[in-house]
């Protein structure tokens, strides 16, 4: 198949492309920044320079690939991580204009397919880990992540949303030599003990998004472990990883996050991760 992967450099798209490559799709990856093209080339990927929240640039570039899916991938993770309430809002609506102009740009390219990314952290209060047709909260964030996942799942197209939990791993927020591992041994990460949330180890969330760019019926998925935990517990975990001192506790979020379960990912196309639990993958794969 040919794929358009929209984002191609951030920590989950780097790991993404060559796996596409590797299972012989064509492939088209963005940035928009010229300097980052000789990245691109070197994951395998013809390289695009356009932003994705210029519509008419995305839909020019889409079209002229004439890919059967498009891919978006694009967050906006970097600021100030002690606001990291406030970061996670601005991403929220850079990943729905994103998404947006995604789909739209691939329903004009004629593309079969699209797998835009979604959070599986914006769930409802409830008992249990929650599946995908379960509501969200009701605050700007998960308004913003709810329209998106509505702006693929309404399409024409074969819509499908990757809800990722918080990933770990290589290049992102939760690694080694991550934005949180630097907070926690600068003690301004604080964790409530109560609540609880999903983690997905970075190389998994990767395979998922193969698979469904690959197969599987239209709809959200969440992507994510077998063991959500409170904040506090795994990144107490997650410090004593990277040599750090355990965060100091918070009051909870109102509501209390809620996890999220992979039974329909694992069913519907076979999925399972490597690091069935973040306790594994804190130990093994954070380098």
């Amino acid at each position: 198949m040919t794929v358009f992967v929209l984002g191609g450099t951030g920590a989950l798209g780097r790991l993404l492309v060559p796996l596409l490559r590797e299972a012989g799709h064509q492939v088209t990856a963005t940035t928009r920044s010229p300097a980052r093209v000789e990245t691109i080339a070197g994951l395998g990927a013809e390289p695009a320079v356009v932003d994705g929240l210029d519509p008419g640039a995305l839909a020019d570039v889409v079209r002229g690939t004439r890919p059967d899916v498009v891919v978006c991938q694009v967050t906006s993770l970097s600021g100030d991580f002690s606001r990291l309430d406030e970061l996670a809002a601005g991403n929220a609506r850079v990943r729905l204009a994103a998404t947006v102009n995604a789909t739209s740009a691939a329903e004009a390219a004629g593309a079969r397919r699209v797998v835009a990314q979604g959070v599986a952290f914006s769930y409802a209060p409830g008992v249990g880990p929650a599946a995908e047709d379960e509501p969200f909260r009701e605050d700007d964030s998960a308004r913003a992540a709810l329209a998106a996942d509505e702006a693929v799942l309404g399409s024409e197209l074969e819509g499908v949303v990757a809800r990722y939990g918080y990933l770990y791993g290589p290049g992102t927020w939760y690694s080694r030599g991550g934005a949180a591992a630097e907070a926690l041994h600068a003690g301004t990460l604080r964790a409530p003990a109560r609540g609880e949330e999903s983690l997905v180890h970075v190389e998994d969330a990767a395979r998922a998004t193969v698979g469904l760019v690959e197969e599987g019926r239209p709809g959200a998925y969440n992507v994510v472990d077998d063991e959500p935990a409170p904040r506090r517990e795994w990144l107490s975990a997650l410090a004593a990883a990277v040599g750090a001192p355990p965060p100091p506790e918070s009051d909870p979020p109102a509501p209390p996050r809620r996890g999220a379960s992979n039974r329909k990912l694992a069913a519907e196309i076979g999925w399972r991760p490597r690091f069935a639990s973040w306790r594994d993958g804190f130990r093994e794969g954070l380098s």
